[in-house]
């Protein structure tokens, strides 16, 4: 009995040792995780545009290209389920995909047009409706002859409403029930592609607003936005020049849009078509609006974020929005259900001088911004909040990019440009996405045919960054790689860097980077 006992004194005591050492472990791998991590979710096809739909899956359109009739060279619908599987389902190799949106029925619409083409040379265009299994049926009977559908929307009728292009024609707006019947009615507006958007309000009406107007001799000024009843019946307000971008409805229940009157300007029409404008010099042009879930209309404006409230106050918010070029701007933004915004921006060209990371950013309801580069692989052009929470977005590329909202200080970064000069002074930028330490050791110099040299007595590096954006790395090259800085050569090394932001949990990572010698300016 003593020796039973003493054995399972030893037992127990092993055990509590071993769960003692396991607890250590799980607390340092719960320190090394990857706060704000971009996940890549390979698709077989160029994807164009995302749409969240009510099944809790993502759906995006996408083009196969290549010689084969049945796996390239024709459009193609899709679905993400949140585990990351990627569904594909073809759509007619001879249409392209214009609009899709989440039916009240539980099926994706989709609009496919023939070509804005004259109508001799133009194919029939259509209306499809995608059951969550990818069944297509394609409903055409209706639409006018050299119809060119685009935009889409899920009406509060229970209706899906579409513009209508149709080459040389007064642009109309069209309804398809989910049977699939389909009227079109006119808008009054003069200029053939001059409808940018539609938004479908709570008492069942639909606006739209006229994109532009082209300047002639007999032009009439038309309306800047007008109404659709369910039945059809229109209204318009206001004679402005154009509107730019698409209307939408803000949380207060008006309808929300940009104007161009010669300013541009951010305009609020009532229920009963009564117009508003808020006007805000210090701020680019706005080029997107959406309704937040704090009761405000956010917006892009060239480098910074706005806010209106309803009663038309506005704030710009440009944190971390340190773009070092002119021409970088925020381009689209999207509401997640936790109450933050999410944000894309374009900030690289093809040549290098010119070049920036992709970016997408977190702006909250206070107008705190975070930017994330670090994993964005293409420039992103389209962006969506998942069903499931997470953040959906794409370049254009063969792979669709997701992120999943952090709850604690982001720990990623990436490495900007370097230089070291003749002497050996080495300058290297880091990415960080807000304030925190910064620790850089040199492992070893690349040399040609994947051969190695060890740094030996290299310091570490270290530095505090105050705020998001760029921190330098400053450091002397030693032994051979400072040879190859005084040859002329760039030097590629290994180095792991360590970045552990404030009130967060470190994230290392084994990196290479490129340190070139400064040009020398005549």
């Amino acid at each position: 009995m003593t020796i039973c006992r003493r054995s399972l004194i030893r037992l127990f005591a092993t055990a509590a040792v071993g769960l003692a050492f396991a607890a250590i472990f799980a607390v340092r791998i719960a320190r090394a995780e990857v706060v704000g991590a971009v996940e890549h979710l390979p698709t077989e096809c160029q994807v164009s545009s995302l749409v969240a739909g009510i099944d809790g899956d993502v759906w995006f359109s996408c083009f196969h290209e290549g010689p084969s009739p049945d796996r390239g060279g024709r459009p193609m619908i899709g679905r993400i389920a949140p585990d990351g599987q990627v569904r594909e389902f073809p759509a007619p190799a001879h249409l392209g995909i214009g609009g899709m949106v989440a039916g009240p029925d539980g099926n994706m619409w989709v609009t496919l047009s023939g070509g804005a083409y004259p109508p001799a040379r133009s194919r029939p265009s259509a209306i499809a409706r995608v059951t969550p299994n990818g069944e297509m049926t394609l409903f055409k009977a209706g639409l006018r002859k050299g119809s060119v559908p685009g935009g889409i929307v899920a009406g509060a009728d229970g209706d899906l409403w579409f513009t209508d292009t149709a080459y040389q024609q007064e642009p109309e707006v069209g309804r398809i029930t989910p049977e699939g019947t389909i009227a079109e009615f006119p808008t009054g507006v003069k200029e053939p592609l001059g409808l940018s958007g539609l938004a479908a309000a709570p008492d069942g009406n639909v606006w739209f607003t006229e994109g532009f107007t082209l300047p002639h001799g007999d032009h009439e000024p038309g309306a800047l936005i007008g109404r659709l009843t369910p039945e059809g019946a229109l209204s318009s307000f206001g004679a402005s020049p154009a509107a730019l971008g698409a209307p939408i409805v803000g949380p207060d229940g008006n309808v929300w849009f940009v104007g161009d009157t010669g300013k541009v300007t951010i305009d609020r029409v009532t229920p009963s078509g009564e117009i508003s404008q808020f006007d805000s010099p210090t701020l680019g042009v706005p080029s997107h609006l959406v309704a937040g879930t704090d009761g405000n209309v956010w917006f892009t404006a060239h480098q910074s974020i706005g806010r209106i409230t309803p009663s038309g106050e506005i704030t710009s918010f440009t944190d971390c929005m340190d773009y070092r070029q002119f021409f970088s701007e925020t381009t689209s933004i999207v509401a997640a259900p936790g109450g933050d915004l999410w944000f894309t921006s374009v900030t690289s060209r093809m040549l290098p001088s010119m070049g920036e990371p992709p970016t997408i950013g977190r702006v909250t309801p206070s107008g705190e911004i975070t930017l994330f580069k670090a994993g964005v692989r293409s420039q992103p052009n389209s962006i969506v909040a998942g069903p499931d929470g997470r953040i959906y977005f794409t370049g254009g590329g063969e792979e669709i990019e997701r992120i999943t909202p952090p709850s604690a200080p982001v720990n990623t970064f990436i490495f900007g440009p370097g230089r070291a000069t003749a002497k050996g002074a080495a300058n290297l930028t880091v990415e960080v996405p807000g304030p925190g330490r910064f620790e850089l050791r040199p492992l070893a110099l690349l040399l040609p045919g994947k051969r190695t040299a060890r740094l030996s007595g290299t310091p570490v590096v270290r530095a505090a960054a105050a705020t998001c954006g760029p921190t330098s790395l400053r450091f002397g090259l030693r032994g051979a790689a400072r040879t190859k800085v005084r040859h002329g050569q760039a030097v590629k090394l290994k180095v792991k860097a360590t970045y552990t932001p404030t009130g967060g949990s470190p994230n290392s990572q084994v990196e290479t980077v490129l340190l070139r010698k400064p040009k020398h300016r005549r």
